[in-house]
């Protein structure tokens, strides 16, 4: 049996945990997080507290929680599914209709290519993992790794407060719960800031728009 929660984010975790304690030996610390750079904060952060530190601040950028999501009761899987897939024939019908043939072809090609990055990951994965061989650098991908990585993440629960910056643009099935499912997880509560744009343009300096 793998503990899902130690592998691989608990050791990605204790790699930048090590280096934060080379600069700053202990706390207060301040630790904030991107997409899966968030759950690699909020690990660290876990650590930390664990180990006895003060962390003041714990800051999630449109980070979910994938346990919560993979775990919902058969009710409301259905329901995220549905609403995902309404959501996005809708957005397919309003581009096809308005003539945006370019935005349609593409999220064709955005889908096959993840389809296709995905499968890749998995087969190259499964036969290194038998050859003991390393991945071959043509079927790592990032995102793929990520959300590999992510979606088997269980994450522990947190005695302290999180806070979370929420892209307005988040897809609607995401819209029942406005913590990204760690409600549950943070003892104090969890924070959340609506911030304007979408999953990574929330980073974007909004100085010079109008």
């Amino acid at each position: 049996h793998r503990d899902l929660h130690s592998f691989p984010t608990r050791r990605s975790s204790d790699l930048y945990l090590q280096e934060i304690r080379e600069v700053q030996p202990k706390g207060p610390y301040q630790i904030s997080g991107l997409s899966f750079g968030g759950l690699l904060a909020f690990e660290i952060s876990r650590q930390l507290a664990e180990d006895g530190e003060q962390v003041g601040l714990v800051a999630l950028f449109d980070t979910g929680n994938w346990a919560y999501y993979r775990n919902l009761p058969a009710d409301k899987a259905a329901q995220f599914r549905r609403v995902y897939m309404v959501d996005r024939l809708r957005k397919y019908g309003r581009n096809l209709v308005q003539g945006r043939f370019q935005e349609l072809w593409g999220d064709a090609r955005l889908y096959v290519t993840s389809r296709w990055n995905r499968l890749a990951w998995k087969v190259g994965q499964r036969f290194c993992q038998i050859f003991n061989l390393k991945i071959p650098r043509f079927v790592r991908s990032n995102l793929v790794m990520f959300s590999a990585i992510g979606q088997v993440y269980v994450p522990k629960n947190y005695p302290g407060k999180l806070v979370l910056f929420r892209a307005e643009g988040r897809s609607a099935e995401y819209g029942d719960d406005l913590t990204l499912g760690w409600t549950d997880i943070a003892r104090d509560g969890v924070v959340v800031h609506q911030v304007p744009g979408g999953h990574l343009s929330i980073m974007r300096d909004r100085k010079s728009v109008v």
